[in-house]
């Protein structure tokens, strides 16, 4: 009545996780019947008589209605509820077995767009509402799996969801972003292996020559990771670039380097403990990451997917 899909149309099952509902095809007057026959009390809830709520409105007033004006209404509807059941079982086994090429963000998940458009709407519909689900954002209703289906067929356009998240289709990718949740900075173990919101990041001492590849790695020198965090872009952030002599924009740099507008905040970025940004992996390096030759070198490794456009 609420304008559910056909996997609202699903209702309770058998069986949900740890959770079986054995009586669930009997009714309560068979129960009741049966308690009766073999000499057993029980206990109603007082609440399944209070019309206050729309499901006792529905089961006191509506169906008994629907029964009357089309005898057997009820066992139809448990019909349809179990064939909409084996149908969405179906989808969700072929959905178990295709792969979208999904891209964990800090503040939630892409996944490239023309992997969504080349789908069946019936099943592109139901892979919105998985990968709602991955990516964190709260379940929505179908007018909005509806207006998301849409909005994949433009760039740039941005669909508010419930639960402060938004669907944002850029060039290349349907974002979900969690817009009102901060990425919070993550102190760099030195060396050792940090979980961050990003990813992992691997830091060991270089091998000698080793000097890493500017985007994915990045050897610098141990004094700069004193009190370095993993943290998201800010306002206003600048880099010197490795082998430059004046400072950029940290979302030129992303800009260039196509960088979708809703992935920005997921592109991690390595600071020293003043703030200044020495690697933005993915990207590129710091000038003030180049060494002397005596001073002891670390390599900085990040070991996740990284959010920007082909991974050369």
């Amino acid at each position: 009545l609420r304008g559910s899909d056909i996997k609202g149309l699903c209702a309770m099952r058998y069986r949900s996780g740890r959770l079986i509902r054995p009586l669930l095809d009997q009714t309560p007057t068979a129960l009741r019947e049966y308690l009766l026959s073999v000499g057993q009390d029980w206990r109603e809830d007082e609440s399944n008589a209070d019309t206050a709520y729309l499901r006792n409105r529905i089961r006191h007033a509506i169906l008994p209605e629907m029964e009357a004006a089309v005898p057997g209404a009820g066992d139809a509807l448990f019909r349809l509820s179990r064939a909409a059941q084996r149908d969405e079982d179906y989808f969700s086994a072929l959905l178990d077995g295709m792969a979208l090429d999904e891209i964990p963000l800090a503040d939630g998940m892409a996944v490239p767009k023309d992997r969504l458009k080349e789908l069946h709407p019936a099943i592109c519909s139901r892979a919105l509402v998985r990968f709602m689900e991955r990516a964190g954002v709260s379940a929505q209703g179908a007018d909005a799996i509806e207006a998301v289906m849409g909005a994949l067929q433009s760039d740039g356009a941005v669909v508010n969801l419930s639960g402060d998240a938004h669907a944002c289709v850029g060039e290349r990718y349907l974002c979900l972003v969690r817009t009102g949740e901060a990425i919070p900075d993550t102190r760099l173990r030195v060396p050792g292996r940090t979980d961050t919101p990003f990813g992992v990041f691997e830091v060991c001492e270089a091998r000698p020559g080793e000097t890493g590849d500017g985007k994915k790695a990045q050897c610098m020198p141990l004094r700069l990771l004193e009190g370095a965090v993993v943290s998201s872009r800010r306002e206003g952030d600048t880099m010197i670039p490795f082998g430059k002599h004046t400072p950029v924009k940290l979302k030129k740099l992303m800009i260039d380097a196509h960088v979708e507008r809703a992935m920005r905040r997921s592109v991690p970025l390595v600071r020293d403990k003043e703030g200044n940004v020495l690697f933005a992996a993915g990207l590129r390096s710091a000038e003030c990451c180049r060494a002397a030759k005596d001073e002891k070198q670390m390599m900085v490794r990040f070991c996740g997917a990284w959010p920007g456009a082909d991974d050369e």
